[in-house]
C-alpha cells in the first residue's frame, strides 16, 4: 500500500479534475468516489450527495482530490514533476496540462486550468546539469532559465558550448539585479524597443512590481506572475505566459512570429504598443479568476 498520498483540494472540481489527469497520463484511473452525508453536509457546507472525494491513480500514483469549497487555492510552492525522455513526449504534456485556460510560466512550469502546478522536465536536463564540468551545467543552467517550454536540441547545444539565438545577450555580461540593469546590457536599438515596452506595460498594470526572474524582466501583480521580456542576439521576446492569452490575439499577431509561448519582435519589426496593453489587460483579468 502506497505510504503517502497527495491530497488536493478543490473547490467543486475533484471529479472533473481526476478525470483530466487521467485522460493525460497512461496507466491512469479513477478510483473510488465518496459522497457528502447528511453530518458532513452540515460539517463542510456542501450538499449531501455531492461528490466529496475522488481517488485515482496516474502512472501507478495515488492521489485524492476533495470537494472542500473556496477556502484554499494552490500555489507555486508544491508542484507535480513529469519527466520525460523526448521533446514529443515533453510537448504532449506541456500542451495537454496547460490546455483550455492553463498558464505557461518558466524553465518548463506551468498551471492547469484547475491552478495546480507542474513541472514537465526532460530527463536529459537532469544529467547535463549534474555534469562534472561546471562549464557545461553552467551553460545548460543559463540556457533554461531563458524557456518557458523547454527545448531539448537548444538545451544540448548550450551542453555542448555551441552558439544559439536563444541565449539573451544580457547572459554574456554580469548577471542583472535589476530590469534596469537587464536593459543596459542589450544593443542600444533593444534598449529603446524595451524600455517603451516597458512603460506600456507600467501604464495598464499600475501596481505591478518589477523583478529580474529566471534571468529576464518580470512583473509581477498581487505576488502573481503577469508577463516577461528578453533580449536576444537576433530578436526581442514578449511572454505573455499564458497559451490562452496567445490563442484569442492570435490573429492580431499576424506578422510575428510565435513560439514556444513567446512573441518575438524586432527594432524593426516592433510589437504595436496598443496590442500590448490589449495583451497585458487580458492578463490582468486571468490572474483576477
Amino acid at each position: 500500500m502506497q505510504k503517502i498520498t497527495p491530497f488536493l483540494w478543490f473547490d467543486d472540481q475533484a471529479e472533473e479534475a481526476a478525470k483530466f489527469y487521467t485522460s493525460i497520463f497512461k496507466n491512469s484511473k479513477v478510483a473510488k468516489i465518496t459522497r457528502y452525508g447528511e453530518s458532513a453536509e452540515k460539517a463542510a457546507g456542501r450538499p449531501a450527495g455531492s461528490v466529496m472525494t475522488v481517488e485515482f491513480e496516474l502512472e501507478g500514483q495515488k492521489f485524492t482530490a476533495l470537494n472542500g469549497g473556496p477556502v484554499f487555492k494552490f500555489n507555486e510552492s508544491i508542484s507535480f514533476v513529469v519527466n520525460c525522455d523526448t521533446q514529443e513526449e515533453f510537448d504532449s504534456f506541456w500542451e495537454k496540462l496547460s490546455a483550455d485556460g492553463g498558464q505557461e510560466s518558466q524553465c518548463g512550469w506551468l498551471r492547469d486550468k484547475f491552478g495546480v502546478s507542474w513541472q514537465v522536465v526532460p530527463r536529459a536536463l537532469i544529467n547535463m546539469l549534474q555534469d562534472k564540468d561546471p562549464n557545461k551545467s553552467e551553460r545548460v543552467m543559463k540556457a533554461m532559465l531563458q524557456m518557458q517550454k523547454l527545448d531539448i536540441k537548444t538545451l544540448e547545444d548550450a551542453y555542448a558550448g555551441k552558439r544559439s539565438e536563444r541565449i539573451p545577450m544580457a547572459l554574456t555580461k554580469q548577471k542583472p539585479r535589476t530590469i534596469d540593469d537587464y536593459l543596459a546590457g542589450v544593443a542600444p536599438d533593444q534598449r529603446a524597443l524595451l524600455r517603451k515596452l516597458r512603460e506600456t506595460i507600467h501604464a495598464v498594470a499600475t501596481k505591478t512590481e518589477e523583478c529580474i526572474s529566471h534571468g529576464i524582466p518580470a512583473f509581477r501583480l498581487n505576488g502573481r506572475a503577469l508577463v516577461f521580456f528578453g533580449a536576444w542576439a537576433n530578436h526581442c521576446s514578449f511572454y505573455p505566459g499564458s497559451s490562452t492569452t496567445l490563442k484569442k490575439f492570435r490573429s492580431d499577431l499576424k506578422g510575428f512570429q510565435i513560439t514556444k509561448g513567446t512573441i518575438r519582435f524586432s527594432p524593426d519589426n516592433p510589437l504595436p504598443l496598443a496590442l500590448v496593453k490589449k495583451l497585458v489587460k487580458a492578463r490582468i483579468a486571468e490572474n483576477r479568476t
